[in-house]
């Protein structure tokens, strides 16, 4: 909204253009949170701060790139008013249904027995399903799918989908076809023993209604189970280690081949002649403006959370890195227009000042983004050897009440045995003694203290 006063965009371009500017840059706090965990042996690992950082990304690149559809929509349509509106949501919905589907294939790994094999068909099939969604300009759908593709990957290859699915079904296929009844035995034995038990008519009655139920819930259950039964053949096991070897070969795809690309090509679509102080000054403040927004925004979220002052800081400053949405997207406005024959000369400057912005943006953030990170990251987060005494304190404490419940235990069931004939009970704990067969109890040091002061 802020492109509205300071630009004079209209305000759906205006808020396109924010989304791409907000976006955080994958490229330079994954990495860098991740690199920092390898050097320092689990730094940012005692409070979770690496998880939480990978996860905000991840959601707030979705969240960006889903705005930035629904506002383009808007912002671009020149045909009917009820095709623009929709358009944004036809976007998202066309891919998130492909980064499903295309992830959800990547689970098939008894197929294809290889993680290398894997990994390239996750990297040949983000790239081709990016570009099938750029030939029908549907732009939004393209950067969904390939952030969603990963993620649903990923799920699978931990869980071991969909064998715990199958699994399930099969055993309901297994019962169903060594039972000839019209639900399963295990269901009518236990509908039997509640009318036995009851002996009362209204329980009957209930059995006979329950019996119904089930039998009509099975016959339909019948048919699916054998159904995805016959599907045996997808079952997978969890593969961990392909999320380290997609992570190692996408990075170095990215290293090598995309980056220089993509940000080669934002350097030559430039206009320099359009880059005068006064939109330069304005894109920077543009860019202050949201940075100190996200800041103070991302501080507020993590208030109440069990990081330190430190952390919570490094977080929310890390979230303001922004690199890879702006190269993605910040030149397609300007695409946009150009390929309009009847595109004005104000809306050409448009899409000129965003790619400015863009670049102002990756220009200003993302190197000292990374130099920040780099630098008080070892400083601002909590050690590694934190989580080992967090375990070993944790480990302690167990110890000790286990030991105190093992000598309360024990005094109990000598006392309910019946060879003691006087117990003295206390908040602290418990003392005990026979007068013809003593018995000695090991009592810890409390207790002890107790049995000295009541002379017991």
């Amino acid at each position: 909204a802020v492109g509205v006063p300071l630009f004079g965009y209209p305000w759906a371009l205006s808020l396109a253009n924010g989304f791409i500017v907000a976006a955080v840059s994958a490229a330079v706090v994954v990495v860098e949170i991740l690199d920092l965990g390898v050097q320092y042996n689990g730094l940012g690992q005692v409070h979770g701060v690496s998880t939480l950082l990978v996860f905000a990304v991840t959601g707030d690149i979705v969240l960006a790139v889903s705005g930035y559809t629904l506002c383009s929509g808007l912002a671009y349509g020149n045909g009917s008013l009820v095709w623009n509106i929709l358009f944004g949501p036809v976007n998202v919905l066309a891919g998130t249904g492909a980064g499903i589907v295309v992830g959800a294939l990547l689970w098939l790994t008894s197929l294809i027995r290889s993680g290398w094999k894997t990994v390239a068909f996750l990297v040949a099939s983000n790239v081709a399903i990016v570009f099938a969604f750029q030939t029908v300009l549907f732009t939004g759908a393209a950067s969904v799918s390939a952030v969603l593709i990963p993620i649903v990957a990923v799920l699978g290859w931990k869980n071991a989908y969909p064998t715990p699915w199958l699994m399930r079904y099969n055993e309901n296929a297994a019962e169903c076809d060594s039972d000839p009844s019209p639900y399963p035995a295990a269901e009518r034995e236990r509908e039997r023993g509640a009318s036995l038990q009851s002996g009362t008519a209204r329980s009957e009655m209930d059995s006979a209604q329950n019996e119904s139920r089930t039998s009509l819930e099975s016959q339909i259950s019948r048919p699916v189970a054998r159904f995805l039964a016959r599907f045996s053949w997808l079952r997978s096991e969890k593969h961990p280690e392909y999320v380290g070897l997609s992570s190692q070969i996408s990075t170095f795809v990215w290293a090598i081949f995309v980056a220089p690309a993509l940000f080669g090509t934002i350097g030559t679509a430039l206009d320099f002649d359009l880059m005068t102080i006064a939109v330069v000054g304005k894109g920077v403040a543009l860019i202050a403006i949201g940075v100190a927004v996200r800041i103070l925004s991302g501080m507020l979220v993590v208030i109440g959370s069990p990081l330190t002052l430190t952390e919570r800081y490094y977080v929310s400053i890390s979230m303001a890195s922004k690199a890879t949405i702006q190269a993605a997207l910040g030149g397609l406005p300007l695409q946009f227009y150009s390929n309009q024959p009847d595109a004005t000369g104000e809306q050409l400057r448009w899409g000129q000042e965003i790619l400015v912005i863009s670049t102002l943006s990756i220009l200003l953030t993302a190197p000292a983004g990374m130099y920040f990170m780099r630098t008080m990251g070892p400083k601002w987060l909590s050690p590694p050897d934190d989580l080992g005494r967090q375990s070993s304190a944790t480990a302690s404490v167990l110890n000790v009440r286990t030991e105190e419940s093992h000598h309360i235990v024990g005094v109990e069931e000598l006392r309910h045995s019946g060879s003691l004939k006087s117990a003295h009970h206390h908040d602290l704990g418990v003392s005990v003694h026979d007068e013809q067969h003593p018995v000695e109890v090991d009592v810890p040091p409390p207790l002890q203290k107790f049995e000295n002061e009541s002379g017991t």
